[in-house]
């Protein structure tokens, strides 16, 4: 049998992965490990190691490995079927928390392309952490076109006992919430939009995410096929909400989706926020009026 130590030392490409991936196998954590670097895998643990190793090099993300992705110190169960939640997308969670808050009325927060639902789960639950009286004042919608990345999502907002609080509907980008808000009787609206952003060139060029859904990644031509698609669908009913939206992009499409804002949305507020890297990562409209 391996121990823990010749594990660690078989690929200094991987390092960080094994250490994740004998955290997962042996049910530890990464620190018990470390200070336990002599012990040896029973034969169950060597196999699974083993398996996951293997997966591992031929290019299988770690998250579709363990089934499991961190993203805002919460976990989330994810698949081949969901997008990996990223890192940078969790600043969505404190402009949306922000908002809810400011608005100090009726709200609603929208999940557009929620895949794993990590991030409607993650702003509910913050929400109930940090005001009681907006997040019991807040419903909570969550879409997507895809049914299997709705049943991954309800698995995870179950996990946190939200399941109860966030609607989930299948179907196309803001369409699907308009019966739901008008029978809420809802004016304010906080959008959250990750919908797929990448080329096809891309998609092609980026080894890190072949093992991910294509439904997930690719939004056509330039990238803005669905952004735009989502701001002709608000145009129809940017009269009768208040609505803050925050869209994910890559830095590079800024100025062509703050274009076209401007062209199909009226007496909007336009803003670029960038991530941690000072890119722009996200194109913010607000359209408030009082």
């Amino acid at each position: 049998m391996s121990t823990l130590e010749s594990n660690f030392n078989l690929s200094k490409k991987y390092s960080r992965e094994i250490k994740s991936l004998l955290v997962f196998v042996c049910k530890r954590d990464l620190s018990w490990l470390l200070s336990h670097s002599e012990y040896e895998l029973n034969d169950q643990e060597e196999v699974l190691f083993k398996q996951a190793y293997e997966l591992l090099l031929t290019g299988t993300p770690l998250a579709y490995i363990t089934s499991e992705q961190a993203f805002y110190n919460y976990n989330f169960k994810v698949s081949p079927k969901v997008l990996i939640p990223r890192p940078e997308t969790e600043l969505i969670v404190d402009i949306a928390i922000e908002s809810i808050v400011k608005s100090q009325e009726k709200a609603a927060c929208l999940d557009i392309g929620t895949g794993s639902g990590a991030l409607i789960t993650s702003i509910a639950s913050e929400l109930q952490k940090k005001d009681q009286i907006a997040f019991k004042n807040c419903a909570f919608m969550a879409g997507d076109i895809s049914t299997d990345a709705i049943k991954q999502a309800k698995i995870n907002a179950q996990a946190y006992g939200l399941d109860n609080r966030i609607n989930f509907l299948a179907g196309n980008l803001f369409t699907p919430f308009i019966d739901l808000i008008r029978r809420h009787n809802i004016r304010y609206l906080f959008i959250a939009a990750n919908l797929p952003y990448l080329t096809k060139e891309e998609r092609e060029g980026e080894n890190s995410i072949k093992a991910e859904p294509d439904l997930a990644l690719l939004g056509g031509k330039d990238g803005l096929e669905l952004y735009l698609e989502l701001l002709q669908q608000l145009k129809k009913y940017q009269d009768e909400f208040n609505f803050h939206l925050v869209m994910e992009i890559n830095p590079w499409q800024a100025e062509k989706l703050i274009q076209a804002s401007a062209n199909n949305l009226s007496d909007i507020n336009i803003k670029k926020t960038p991530d941690l890297n000072g890119q722009t990562r996200f194109i913010e409209l607000n359209n408030r009026r009082n």
